[in-house]
């Protein structure tokens, strides 16, 4: 499957960051924040603040959003002045907004992700001087989605061109359908996908990603449609394309086991002849799909109905 966004920073050896979290965790008292930045300093065991030193703690604290939320709002109030490498680099940069936008949207705390995105824009605090990026729209699309809440996650991507000084691009709109169709929103895809498709002209990779959405639903015939539409177009499907499909068809089966598998097996054996009428051969993957389902079945020969094309 296609990757549609940059996705954020991932949790790195620092022992320095598992010191500071697994302190914080045990001491912090919502009554009495954090004081002063030398008082951080110390809990880090003396050593500096760093930009990574705030984004691989804020990682650790990720399911602890007030105590993630107190630190970082410690570190901007005191220490937002300071700067790194010769006056360079903050200490709160993009990816320490982003590590604290997906904190509170996993605990559904919208409203402050936001004020952090408007100060990163410029509305004050330490953040100003950052800017909120693609990526930070991403992860607070992602988390929208994640809680549900699919009519915010859309009205957030279209706030992110007064934010980013740009209209999002056909990629980053791809990131918005990939989003709603890993969540489980094909219908939504298609309705924003259907809406804009004049201005986002559609590739392979936007109807794999719709492909997808609705072969995770269980809605074959949809999903086969958008092949339809895809090739009437003129936009080729590829081994990628084809591959999301066959998965499709071959989850089916798994998941209905009622229905006969011989059906579901000439509906593979179908997309393999159509993806060779296209000179497009099956990868290690394709034949893996096959393979990982019809193993099941108590007459293994079946297997080799597929295999053996």
């Amino acid at each position: 499957m296609y990757r549609c966004y940059p996705e954020p920073p991932g949790i790195e050896p620092s022992p320095g960051a598992d010191a500071l979290a697994a302190l914080l965790l045990r001491h912090h008292n919502p009554f009495h924040p954090l004081e002063s930045p030398l008082e951080l300093v110390a809990l880090g065991g003396g050593a500096a603040l760093s930009p990574a030193l705030v984004v691989q703690t804020l990682l650790r604290l990720r399911h602890a959003s007030k105590v993630a939320l107190a630190f970082f709002v410690s570190v901007r109030d005191h220490l937002h002045h300071h700067r790194c490498n010769g006056g360079a680099q903050p200490l709160l940069g993009p990816a320490a907004y982003d590590a604290m936008v997906d904190i509170l949207g996993r605990v559904r705390q919208f409203d402050v992700a936001w004020q952090l995105i408007v100060e990163m824009g410029g509305g004050g605090g330490g953040g100003g001087d950052v800017g909120p990026t693609p990526r930070t729209f991403a992860v607070l699309v992602r988390r929208y989605v994640a809680a549900g809440m699919t009519r915010q996650a859309i009205r957030s991507f279209d706030d992110m061109e007064a934010f980013v000084g740009r209209e999002p691009s056909s990629a980053e709109f791809q990131m918005l359908l990939d989003t709603l169709c890993k969540y489980g929103h094909a219908k939504v895809a298609t309705e924003i996908f259907n809406k804009r498709k004049s201005k986002y002209e559609p590739d392979e990779k936007t109807y794999s990603i719709l492909i997808y959405g609705w072969c995770k639903v269980n809605q074959l015939e949809m999903a086969q449609k958008f092949l339809k539409e895809m090739t009437d177009r003129g936009v080729e499907p590829n081994i990628v394309t084809y591959n999301i499909l066959l998965n499709g068809i071959c989850r089916h089966a798994s998941l209905h086991p009622e229905n006969r598998f011989d059906r579901t097996i000439r509906a593979a054996e179908d997309l393999l002849k159509e993806m060779g009428s296209r000179g497009i051969e099956p990868d290690v993957t394709s034949y893996s799909i096959i393979l990982h389902v019809y193993s099941r079945p108590t007459n293994p020969s079946s297997v080799f109905i597929c295999s053996g094309q």
